[in-house]
């Protein structure tokens, strides 16, 4: 793929596994992009329902391809990592797809970006409805705390994997929360908050489905333990909403 006319390179990698119904959809919406100064990665998880026969369809226009079993989605996207290129990696994985054509170039063609991680906005993909979630400019602890900024939304540096570790495998949904915390809270790393849309976003993988939502929340605490000092979890997590029941009794006992 040509390399020449732009200043990025992007490395863009599609994890899967049994996913013959949604794959092609997936890796069609790469392909389509008008910004060819990408590598593309597929990494799959040792298929078995002829999603691996899909993929090599599309094999003349793929970079890598892996198939083989692993441990799970963080570890198949870890495998992505370590063949990876480009000085900016990117997530989408199968069910998930670009936005429109144009979304790669009106990010990347002619800018200079500096940044170690790029993210916009996504659509939650229902099937039968869509739903437009846009992401704050500021990565902050109190907004984290509440919020989670979906993986195909986010362009990362490789070098951030390489300086804070890649993505934590004893996680089962939440590695990506995670990395945020690692990279953006505990290590400062830049970032940049674009105003448009970057992809369509699977509703029925693995975090989206109801029923992990018990031990979502788990992992979420867990992250928050793991990267949170002692002093700021007591805060955030007890002293911040007494301080705000104390506020809005004071404002209705003023009001009266």
């Amino acid at each position: 793929m040509n390399t020449k006319n732009y200043k990025v390179k992007l490395s863009i990698i599609t994890a899967c596994k049994n996913e013959s119904a949604t794959i092609a959809k997936t890796i069609e919406s790469v392909l389509a992009q008008t910004f060819d100064c990408y590598e593309y990665i597929v990494v799959d998880g040792g298929s078995v329902d002829g999603t691996l026969n899909i993929i090599k369809t599309y094999q003349n226009k793929i970079s890598h391809i892996i198939s083989e079993p692993d441990r799970g989605i963080w570890h198949a996207m870890n495998k992505g990592i370590l063949l990876a290129s480009g000085e900016y990696i990117y997530f989408l994985n199968a069910g998930d797809r670009l936005f429109n054509r144009d979304t790669l170039s009106s990010i990347f063609r002619g800018k200079d970006i500096n940044e170690d991680i790029i993210y916009g906005n996504i659509i939650d993909d229902y099937g039968d409805r869509q739903i437009q979630k846009n992401y704050s400019d500021t990565i902050s602890i109190r907004y984290l705390l509440g919020n989670m900024i979906c993986h195909q939304a986010i362009f990362t540096k490789k070098e951030l994997f390489n300086k804070f570790g890649y993505f934590n495998e004893r996680y089962k949904y939440v590695s990506d929360y995670d990395f945020l915390w690692r990279c953006i809270i505990k290590n400062k790393a830049s970032y940049k908050h674009l105003a448009q849309t970057i992809a369509y976003y699977d509703m029925n993988g693995l975090t989206a489905n109801p029923d992990n939502r018990e031990m979502l929340v788990r992992e979420w605490l867990a992250v928050h333990n793991d990267n949170l000092a002692f002093i700021q979890h007591a805060y955030f997590l007890f002293i911040r909403p007494f301080l705000v029941k104390v506020r809005n009794f004071i404002f209705k006992a003023g009001a009266d």
